[in-house]
């Protein structure tokens, strides 16, 4: 056998690496999942969900979509009094996993999840932009969620 064709292989095996047949492996969030949300805080305002939001996620290896909504209620408490609102419903956007690393937005980048999954339940931290008051001002509120999958 020639040195070229030798040293092409050994170098194709070494950028290979060795495979042990496992793979990379990537968090399975592919079913029904319910979201709930607390201490979202900024300017004043904190924000929990009294009841969850329903979410249903279709995987493709390490990226994801799907809808949210079912009936999830944000309960605030702000200087300006307390309020409650429906979260809505609407596509989710985004996903991305990264081995058990997960990201996703709801309905839009100004609702966005950064978290972690093990096994049927994820945890992290939310990150929500609104657009307040007439001069149309930023405000964030960031918090901790977690979804456990039904």
């Amino acid at each position: 056998m020639s040195r070229l064709v030798v040293l092409s292989l050994l170098f194709g095996a070494l950028a290979c690496g060795e495979d042990n047949g496992t793979g990379p492996t990537f968090a399975n969030v592919h079913g029904n999942w319910t979201l709930s949300i607390t201490n979202l805080s900024g300017g004043g305002a904190v924000c929990n969900t009294s009841s969850p939001v329903q979410m249903t996620f279709q995987q493709n290896t390490t990226t994801f979509s799907g809808s949210y909504g079912g009936g999830g209620v944000l309960n605030c408490t702000a200087p300006q009094g307390a309020f409650s609102a429906a979260v809505g419903s609407g596509s989710v956007l985004n996903g991305a996993i990264d081995g058990n690393e997960v990201t996703f937005d709801l309905g839009t980048a100004d609702f966005h999840h950064v978290g972690t999954v093990n096994g049927s339940s994820m945890t992290g931290t939310a990150s929500w932009t609104f657009v307040l008051g007439p001069v149309s001002a930023a405000g964030m509120l960031t918090g901790s969620w977690t979804a456990t999958r039904q």
